[in-house]
């Protein structure tokens, strides 16, 4: 079961915050998503990495599929420095389709969901509020070396 292997003390960010403090507290602690929770502790979306990205990028390479043209930089466009110091986390963060498990979920379908989703950490709920989080280490610790110790006692 998913509350077998999964971290129970989750760094999370509210919704009010601002999109630099998020962001902050991604690189700190190398984090690719925070789940965002409300005063009553319910997940309301994720913020991660990608959606920092999808800020960070001019606006007009929104539909050009080919980027290569762009000069290699590490300067944001001024619009989008303005865009990330003014925005709050509930301005930018992924509120449809969020993937989440419960508790009693089986490990495999975790699995399966975050595979289907292409996503490394899933928040876990109860009753709508987050209680932990399972990560790809947490499936890889309990299905594949769990397999490879058993297998090396056989």
């Amino acid at each position: 079961m998913v509350k077998d292997i999964m971290t129970t003390d989750v760094t999370v960010v509210h919704p009010d915050a601002p999109v630099r403090e998020a962001a902050e507290l991604m690189e700190r602690l190398h984090h690719r998503s925070l789940p965002v929770v409300d005063d009553e502790g319910r997940l309301v979306g994720i913020i991660s990495e990608l959606v920092l990205l999808r800020i960070a990028l001019p606006s007009y390479t929104d539909n050009i599929p080919n980027l290569s043209f762009l000069p290699e930089t590490d300067v944001l466009p001024a619009e989008r420095v303005e865009d990330l110091t003014a925005a709050k986390v509930k301005d930018v963060m992924q509120t449809e389709d969020l993937p989440t498990a419960t508790e009693e979920m089986p490990i495999a379908e975790a699995a399966h969901i975050m595979l289907t989703h292409g996503i490394n950490t899933m928040p876990v709920v109860r009753e709508g509020k987050l209680v932990g989080v399972v990560s790809t280490r947490d499936l890889v610790r309990e299905i594949v070396h769990s397999k490879l110790q058993s297998g090396l006692q056989q």
